[in-house]
């Protein structure tokens, strides 16, 4: 295990765990799982205007489908890769199959979370932003935090028009009458 000054992991402020992140080969097989053992019946899929990702620092076009519902406060999403050969989430499914990828935080000041993480040793695997038509922005980063804590970390900013937005199943119901997200009942 890397040596990683806790004083400065602790200093990061990080909030409690806002998403639980799973992997799996089909959304549409998985979904009546996930829903009977979150006991959750709405999903919310975001629609995007603009998707953009890197991959271990190199700009890619890979893509995946996403899901997201709420387990009490918590998010709980599932995410389909839609190429075999994505080369982020298809190795997990190859060696794993369908399951638990990252646990994410909804963070604000992402751009200094960041720096502090690469600063501290901790690399981004896989980052990027989705732009939906109303506005709202989520920038993200999946950190290499396997070999410290054994799974993969997650940073989560999501803002509208430069303001945080707060992770809700209500402000998802509330884009959900704006079209930037469709709503899946189970």
């Amino acid at each position: 295990m890397n040596t990683i000054d806790l004083h400065a992991i602790k200093a990061l402020n990080m909030p409690k765990v806002g998403q639980i992140g799973f992997v799996v080969g089909s959304i549409e097989r998985a979904l009546p799982y996930y829903s009977a053992f979150f006991n959750v019946d709405t999903w919310y899929e975001p629609r995007y205007a603009e998707k953009r990702h890197q991959y271990k620092g190199e700009e890619t076009d890979y893509d995946e489908r996403l899901v997201i519902a709420f387990s009490g406060k918590t998010q709980i999403e599932l995410i389909e890769p839609k190429e075999e050969d994505h080369p982020y989430y298809a190795p997990f499914l190859r060696e794993h199959g369908d399951g638990l990828h990252h646990l994410g935080f909804i963070v604000s000041g992402f751009d200094e979370k960041l720096k502090t993480m690469e600063r501290l040793g901790i690399q981004a695997l896989m980052s990027g932003r989705f732009k939906t038509a109303g506005g709202g922005l989520a920038r993200f980063a999946h950190l290499d935090t396997r070999e410290m804590c054994g799974i993969i970390l997650e940073i989560i900013e999501i803002t509208l028009y430069g303001i945080h937005v707060p992770q809700t199943a209500f402000m998802w119901n509330i884009s959900a009458i704006t079209g930037d997200v469709a709503k899946i009942k189970v």
